[in-house]
């Protein structure tokens, strides 16, 4: 059985895609940094607003 590597960081991905873990490290960091949070904070849910569908075209 042949696994793909995970999709690139940069890789421009459809707006309904779900996060990546990546993604949510980098929410993390960023609200750390703001002084919302920290290493031991823990997040039940992570939402991202749908764009208008009009973009999707």
């Amino acid at each position: 059985m042949t696994q793909s590597p995970d999709t690139a960081e940069n890789t421009v991905r459809h707006p309904l895609d779900p996060i990546t873990a990546h993604e949510i490290q980098t929410l993390k960091a960023v609200l750390a940094e703001a002084g919302h949070g920290g290493p031991q904070m823990r997040y039940a849910y992570v939402m991202l607003r749908e764009p208008d569908h009009g973009v999707l075209d």
